[in-house]
């Protein structure tokens, strides 16, 4: 009972010192959520914009296979270099070959019911970006001659992706706009504001390889290829196509009843 009587006026006297935060305490306790109850219409927008790629990505790969580990990483690295001059040789800067994956391990095969060892495995992967696609498929078989024997995935993509995308999210927001215009004329209603925008997605996708021995993987943002883009050479078998660029925009309008 003592310790209730000391505790009462020490309350008391920190509300006193102390007078602006009782009044907080009062204003959120009195402060309740309104729900929005105004109507609204939920619609979404889509849009895709097709442009010509203007540069391209080939992931390649060399394996060597070899009882000696010293050979089998020698006879990589002189691939390696080869794939190297050939890029030096049709003017692809340095900075556009890049290693992505490399692996040294010992390679094993199904023989007769058992496990057998074949050899030490060295496996390298390489990216390389070239700015002009036209060259692509003489380097790609330029590459598998000095001894690349893997291709992991090839991507056409547009170095001006983001003014594309701006673009596509511009037409899908004027598609939802329109959309629930007349959805909203059907019930004798007009569109009010926007009270909310979600960007549902917006980029471009592709499937290929990215690495030894396993499925194909979806990366997202990157652009797929359709038809009708690039012109071929008559010798050629390359048809890059166009990249589509994508966009889903949601958006919730309030109704309005018509004047």
């Amino acid at each position: 009972m003592k310790r209730l009587s000391i505790l009462a006026p020490l309350a008391i006297g920190a509300a006193l010192l102390f007078p602006e935060l009782a009044q907080a305490q009062d204003e959120t306790d009195s402060t309740v959520t309104t729900p929005d109850t105004r109507p609204r219409i939920i619609v979404t927008g889509d849009a895709e914009v097709h442009v010509v790629p203007d540069e391209v990505v080939l992931r390649i790969g060399i394996e060597t296979v070899d009882m000696d580990l010293v050979k089998a990483k020698t006879e990589n690295d002189n691939a390696v270099r080869a794939v190297l001059a050939l890029a030096r040789g049709m003017g692809i800067d340095d900075t556009d070959v890049d290693t992505d994956y490399i692996s040294i391990a010992p390679k094993y095969e199904w023989q007769d019911d058992s496990n057998v060892f074949v050899g030490y495995a060295v496996k390298n992967t390489m990216a390389v970006t070239l700015d002009q696609v036209d060259k692509f498929e003489q380097f790609l078989m330029s590459a598998i001659q000095s001894d690349v024997n893997r291709v992991h995935g090839i991507e056409f993509r547009t170095t001006k992706l983001r003014e594309h995308r701006d673009r596509a999210r511009a037409m899908a927001i004027q598609a939802a706009r329109e959309k629930a215009i007349a959805l909203a004329k059907e019930l004798d209603q007009t569109v009010g504001l926007p009270l909310l925008i979600d960007d549902g997605g917006s980029g471009w996708s592709s499937a290929y390889n990215a690495w030894w021995d396993e499925a194909p993987q979806l990366a997202q943002n990157v652009a797929v290829v359709a038809g009708g883009g690039l012109e071929s050479s008559p010798e050629s078998t390359l048809a890059p196509g166009q990249i589509a660029v994508r966009a889903k925009i949601t958006v919730s309008f309030q109704l309005l009843p018509t004047r």
